[in-house]
């Protein structure tokens, strides 16, 4: 049975802080476009992840984590627009400030902006129109992503990229370089994940005994739990995305750790559970 949406708002509280997810919008993208090494059997395992039209449904937002004096964004949507790739399907947005006032944070409260990365769908509210030219959406909010994101990305003008005078221009001499290991607010830290970007970088959340893990881009959808093998097609270095993936998998799947998934839909929020190499993923409800 075709069951897939996009992800609602969902709030979870862990120890201190409040972490909820914010949609953006987001994508339909054709099954065999999105994961070229997949096949039309394999997929038969997993109907329920695509719609009717056997296109793999993918949520576009961002996350919202809150405590200790720190309202952390991490990762910006896709922007206010809609826009179809080529083979890709549509890709929606325009949801994001919206969705953050109906939580009670506004533009002025955001402390910190982290990005995973620089693709185009978590960079799209980094500014809007102001009286002179393009203004930084959130005034009050330090920005960071890795240094090797950034140099990456910032003389380019690739489609998947951030636009050079939207995103790029606005944070040159703003943005922040997070290293491997560093604390961005209380028991939240920044771990390189190379493979979908050469910068990815994710997020851990510890407090109260309990860990987040924030996976970004690792993965788009869960069927890359069970079909390890399949890589998306935006992964710049699929096989340095594989060993992220092996790399991290043991500590996703520790006690009382939960995943957070921006491109999941139905729910962002879930536990990895693993038995006999194999891996089952238990979605967390949340409050709506």
């Amino acid at each position: 049975m075709k069951k897939n949406f996009f992800a609602p708002i969902q709030t979870i509280e862990v120890g201190e802080y409040k972490v909820t997810y914010i949609p953006d919008g987001g994508a339909y993208i054709d099954s065999a476009v999105m994961y070229p090494a997949s096949d039309p059997e394999g997929w038969k395992r997993h109907e329920e992840l695509t719609d009717k039209e056997e296109r793999v449904v993918v949520t576009l937002g961002g996350f919202l984590i809150e405590g200790n004096g720190h309202k952390v964004v991490m990762d910006l949507g896709f922007g206010p627009t809609i826009i179809k790739f080529p083979g890709f399907g549509p890709f929606i947005g325009g949801m994001l400030p919206a969705n953050l006032a109906e939580v009670g944070v506004f533009a002025e409260d955001v402390t910190d902006v982290f990005y995973t990365h620089l693709h185009v769908d978590h960079v799209g509210w980094t500014t809007m129109p102001g009286e002179g030219g393009r203004e930084l959406t959130f005034p009050n909010a330090r920005y960071w992503c890795s240094e090797e994101e950034w140099n990456f990305w910032k003389d380019t003008d690739a489609p998947l990229g951030p636009d050079p005078e939207t995103v790029v221009k606005p944070l040159t001499g703003v943005i922040r370089f997070a290293r491997d290991g560093q604390e961005i607010a209380p028991g939240l830290t920044a771990w390189k994940a190379p493979g979908h970007t050469p910068g990815l970088t994710i997020l851990r959340l510890q407090t109260g005994g309990q860990t987040i893990w924030f996976t970004a881009d690792i993965f788009h959808c869960t069927v890359q739990f069970s079909e390890r093998s399949w890589y998306a097609v935006f992964d710049i270095d699929k096989d340095a995305g594989e060993v992220t993936r092996k790399k991290f998998l043991p500590e996703f799947v520790k006690e009382n750790t939960i995943l957070a998934d921006g491109h999941f839909s139905g729910s962002t929020f879930g536990i990895l559970k693993e038995a006999d190499g194999k891996y089952l993923w238990l979605p967390c409800k949340g409050e709506g």
